[in-house]
C-alpha cells in the first residue's frame, strides 16, 4: 500500500514473517487457561491475527480497518474470513471514542503515507494512547509497532504505563513495544516464543530489551 508492505502470507497459508510474529508474540504471554480478547487497531490484511491464531486459536480479535478496499483485497487474496475476525470498518480514533468493551491485549499498527514518509496518525500519541489504554482489562498488554516514532512512542507509553519492553526485528526498522502494569521479562518472552512452533522460525530475528 503506497509502497509499504502492510501484510504478507506464505504460499502454504500458515505463516507471515518476523515482523508480524513479533507483534503477535505478546499475545502468547497471556494466561493459557482462559480465552484471550484482542483489539487490533489497523487490521490491514490480517497478518498479525494469522500469526497469533497459530498459537492462540481461541483468541477473539476485533479488527479496526479504515479502508474497505483493504478488507476486500484481504478477503480475496489472503483468506481473511477464515480467521474469524470481528471486522469494524471505520477510523480507529472514532472507534476508540465509542468502544465500551475491554480487552486483554490492544495492538496498535496504524500507519499513514507512502513508504518514504510513512508515519503514525498525529492524534495517536496525545489522544489515542490514553483512549487505547482505557480499553485494557486489568493486567492487559498494549502492543505497538513503530518505525520512525520509537523515541516519541517510548516517552508517551511510559506516561501511560510503568513498564515497557522493546522487541527489535533484525534487518527491519521496526521496533515493537509492549507496555504493561507488570514487567514483561525479556527472558520469559524469548522462552515463550521458543515454546511455540509457529514462532520458532522467527526467534533468531528478534532482540528483546526491557526499558522500564
Amino acid at each position: 500500500m503506497d509502497g509499504t508492505l502492510a501484510s504478507a502470507i506464505r504460499a502454504d497459508g500458515k505463516g507471515t514473517g518476523p515482523v508480524w510474529d513479533a507483534i503477535a508474540l505478546p499475545i502468547a504471554l497471556r494466561p493459557p487457561e482462559a480465552p484471550v480478547t484482542v483489539l487490533m487497531l489497523g487490521l490491514a490484511g490480517g497478518s498479525v491475527v494469522r500469526a497469533a491464531k497459530q498459537f492462540r486459536p481461541d483468541a477473539h480479535f476485533v479488527g479496526i480497518e479504515y479502508d474497505q478496499t483493504v478488507v476486500d483485497t484481504a478477503r480475496e487474496h489472503m483468506d481473511l474470513d477464515s480467521l474469524g475476525v470481528e471486522i469494524v470498518l471505520g477510523d480507529a480514533r472514532d472507534v476508540l471514542r465509542t468502544e465500551k468493551r475491554l480487552f486483554d491485549v490492544v495492538v496498535e499498527d496504524l500507519f499513514l503515507g507512502p513508504a518514504e514518509r510513512v508515519r503514525k496518525p498525529e492524534w495517536l500519541l496525545d489522544e489515542g494512547l490514553p483512549l487505547a489504554m482505557e480499553r485494557l482489562l486489568p493486567g492487559g498488554l498494549f502492543v505497538t509497532n513503530t518505525i520512525h516514532e520509537g523515541p516519541a512512542m517510548r516517552r508517551a507509553l511510559l506516561r501511560n504505563r510503568p513498564h515497557l519492553t522493546e522487541i527489535a526485528v533484525r534487518c527491519y526498522w521496526n521496533r515493537i513495544y509492549v507496555a504493561s502494569d507488570t514487567p514483561v521479562v525479556p527472558r520469559s518472552a524469548r522462552r515463550t516464543a521458543r515454546q511455540h512452533a509457529a514462532l520458532a522460525g522467527s526467534i533468531s530475528w528478534l532482540r528483546f530489551r526491557r526499558i522500564a
